[in-house]
């Protein structure tokens, strides 16, 4: 009978601890704006501190399930205040929520087309001084240059790739680039100067 009775205990305990520790919070409810009492679609609620969240539907509702529950919802949504309310642990509710709005009224500003383009003005400013910057004027003056010159032998068809000439020199093929697949050219001179 102590056997029995042992065994009965721990299983009733075992059944108690997992209705205990296994109840679901259960949330749902209704996302709107405060002021026009629209619904709002494809809103983002979640658990706080939690990855538990799901996403309102076209009319604003949501519903979420879970055994791993935080004691806050969060509702966020662009160009709507962040809102926070607090829930019951391992229970079914209805929480909704109203959002105000975040966005600011701007003042207007207007905004005027120039007298003249930018262009234009620096165009005036060169010609002003003119004189100034004449480089023959100068007693030195210093600028970089750099340079660059390619030639190249173009219009070359598959059989240049194919002539026993080119495959004595098969490293040539390695340069070759094209326009398209039917127009290669080899670059034969390359020269470039840094002064």
């Amino acid at each position: 009978m102590g056997y029995w009775f042992r065994f009965c205990f721990f299983v009733l305990i075992l059944l108690t601890s997992f209705a205990l520790n296994g109840q679901k919070t259960i949330i749902s409810g209704q996302i709107t704006d405060h002021s026009t009492k629209e619904a709002l679609p494809y809103v983002k609620i979640k658990f706080l501190n939690s990855k538990v969240g799901a996403l309102s539907d076209n009319l604003g509702n949501y519903r979420l399930e879970t055994y791993y529950a935080t004691d806050t919802l969060v509702v966020v949504f662009p160009g709507y205040l962040p809102q926070k309310k607090v829930i019951k642990l391992d229970k079914e509710q209805v929480i909704n929520f109203a959002l105000s709005s975040g966005l600011k009224n701007l003042e207007e500003v207007t905004i005027n087309a120039p007298a003249e383009l930018s262009s234009t003005s620096l165009h005036k400013k060169l010609v002003a001084n003119k004189k100034i910057n004449n480089k023959e004027k100068l007693d030195a003056y210093q600028y970089d240059l750099y340079t660059k010159t390619q030639m190249d032998v173009n219009n070359l068809g598959d059989n240049f790739a194919k002539s026993k000439l080119i495959k004595n020199l098969s490293f040539l093929i390695d340069y070759m680039d094209t326009i398209d697949s039917n127009s290669y050219f080899l670059p034969v001179i390359l020269n470039e100067n840094y002064s």
